[in-house]
């Protein structure tokens, strides 16, 4: 999996930070890189894109791995496999914290698991 920075994560994104290597990751905020700043970007690791986390940010099952959102006049679909969104543009995700930035450019709202 690959490490990202402080610098590619935006107000109310959410990323995987890992206390010890092997250990199962924790679900944080930025808030919480600017609450605890000691070498946090060493154990940053983005969520991936899958089933299970798009469900919590209320995505929807379709059809052929698709799942979508509607925010107010805003379709978002996802191919899980791909891992890549497909609708508005076609965009290779590199993790949930850069879903969370095009779902909250686009629509002004924040999804979040």
């Amino acid at each position: 999996m690959i490490m990202i920075t402080s610098k590619e994560l935006s107000p109310g994104n959410q990323f995987l930070y890992f206390m010890e290597e092997g250990k199962k990751g924790k679900v944080c905020d930025i808030k919480w890189c600017e609450e605890s700043p000691e070498d946090f970007n060493e154990s940053l690791k983005p969520i991936e894109i899958g089933e299970k986390v798009l469900s919590k940010a209320g995505f929807k099952y379709m059809i052929f791995g698709r799942m979508e959102l509607i925010i107010g006049d805003f379709l978002f679909a996802v191919d899980i496999k791909r891992k890549k969104l497909i609708h508005p543009n076609s965009v290779e995700l590199t993790g949930f914290h850069h879903l969370q930035n095009i779902v909250y450019f686009l629509s002004g709202k924040e999804i979040t698991i």
